[in-house]
């Protein structure tokens, strides 16, 4: 963490709205989540300013606390990046009002930090998004608050990533499920994709464990695909007509999680799909690979890890023409997977419109 500027305090010592921008992936800013709940809690921070990606906003609807959202568009941002540029630009009024101002981002953000901290009569710090080679393998969220902790001088103790759906989304997605035959907590959601294709799990062993979930929980299947999951799609949709599920697509972040919260249950692979199931609360197994699960692993004892390992190369090597029952073998992790939701009492869900 470094810091740019010293004017004035922050804090419980002196202002109540802080600015951060984090323009992260949906899963790092999950994992941030935790950090303005604890500083919400313990500080009595009742404002945050965050510069992300509009389409999180949804996503903090039901935090106890005000979230203001803004976009980068304004021409004081892009002037950062120019060298004469970002001394004479005007500031944001939204950004004058703050009484303390964090970027999250990684280490070629420090001279935009700098600059920023040149123009603003606050406190400006850059807080490292995520643990760099030599850091150890601290989880992200412990990693964002021992940074925080150095600039408060106090403790910074963040909860487990939470959110709730927004009621407008719940809504929608009562209305989608009714049109599938669905109802909340009738079904289970599958997200075979990943940011990375040397993250997703390869298809015959996603074969396998689909084929073991539709005979543990004996509920449908709903199989999501976003933007970025386009290569996977024929497997996707196959996978679906073999266990007589459905395929949704072009759902809002907003409506993806209360699609979430009314699963039953969620299988995933490092995604920011996976760490969206696990914050808003359903039993999960998440599927990592090639990243290390004890940085990057959704958070809870909800969650089921399966660390495995495979070639990216085979990830989508599966014979299409194969009717063939998928053979009984699984990781141990799977398998205990398979029993809790097996035995789970069904309960009726907290998100109901």
């Amino acid at each position: 963490m470094e810091k740019a500027g010293s004017k004035g305090a922050f804090g419980r010592d002196g202002g109540r709205r802080l600015g951060f921008l984090h323009q992260g992936a949906l899963g790092d800013f999950i994992l941030f989540l935790p950090v303005l709940d604890a500083l919400y809690r313990r500080e009595g921070v009742s404002v945050f300013h965050l510069w992300t990606r509009p389409a999180y906003g949804g996503l903090l609807e039901g935090k106890p606390y005000e979230v203001r959202v803004h976009a980068l568009s304004s021409p004081f941002w892009g002037a950062l990046y120019h060298e004469e540029a970002w001394k004479t630009v005007r500031v944001p009024e939204e950004l004058a009002g703050l009484d303390a101002f964090f970027w999250v981002g990684q280490s070629g953000a420090r001279d935009l930090v700098a600059r920023l901290g040149k123009r603003l009569a606050i406190p400006v710090r850059w807080i490292r998004s995520f643990p760099a080679q030599g850091d150890g393998a601290l989880p992200v969220t412990a990693f964002l608050a021992k940074q925080l902790s150095a600039a408060l001088g106090r403790p910074v103790e963040p909860g487990l990533p939470e959110v709730t759906p927004s009621r407008k989304a719940r809504e929608a997605v009562c209305r989608l499920l009714a049109s599938q035959g669905l109802e909340p907590k009738g079904y289970g959601v599958v997200h075979v994709g990943s940011g990375g294709r040397a993250k997703v799990w390869p298809f015959p062993r996603w074969e396998r464990l689909l084929y073991r979930l539709r005979e543990a929980a004996g509920r449908p299947l709903v199989f999501t695909t976003g933007p970025a999951d386009e290569p996977y799609e024929p497997f996707v949709d196959r996978m679906a007509a073999r266990f007589n599920g459905r395929r949704l697509s072009g759902l809002g972040l907003d409506e993806l999680a209360a699609l979430l919260a009314w699963a039953r249950f969620y299988a995933g692979c490092d995604s920011g799909v996976s760490h969206l199931a696990a914050a808003v609360g359903t039993p999960s197994l998440v599927i990592f690979g090639p990243t290390d699960p004890r940085v990057w692993a959704p958070q809870g004892p909800h969650v089921q890890i399966l660390r495995d390992h495979w070639d990216p190369e085979d990830v989508m090597e599966w014979d299409a023409r194969d009717e063939s029952p998928a053979p009984a073998a699984l990781p141990q992790e799977c398998r205990r997977f398979l029993r809790k939701i097996a035995s789970a009492p069904h309960r009726p869900s907290a998100f109901l419109p």
